[in-house]
């Protein structure tokens, strides 16, 4: 899996970089993130996606992600992933 092409900012990009997952997650064809999601494993995948959250996504492949690739139950806070909404800085 070539990840460069996913995080061009990082020339040393590691499968288990939450950006890299992220990346992966939001721009990556279905292919690419079951691939992932075989070497990584679901748990681990889904434990990266809500535990670090990243502001890569558009609602629509938000929606896709975490309701039917990592299956998350619940709602999650979609402020946090959203590339649309405000940035909280703290």
């Amino acid at each position: 899996m070539n990840l460069q092409k996913y995080t061009w900012y990082n020339q040393k990009a590691e499968l288990q970089n939450s950006d890299t997952v992220h990346q992966v997650l939001s721009l990556g064809r279905i292919e690419e993130i079951k691939k992932m999601i075989s070497v990584l494993g679901l748990a681990k995948v889904q434990q990266i996606f809500l535990e670090t959250p990243k502001k890569f996504y558009y609602p629509e492949i938000l929606n896709f992600i975490s309701r039917y690739v990592l299956q998350v139950e619940g709602e999650i806070d979609e402020s946090r992933y959203l590339k649309n909404t405000s940035r909280s800085i703290k």
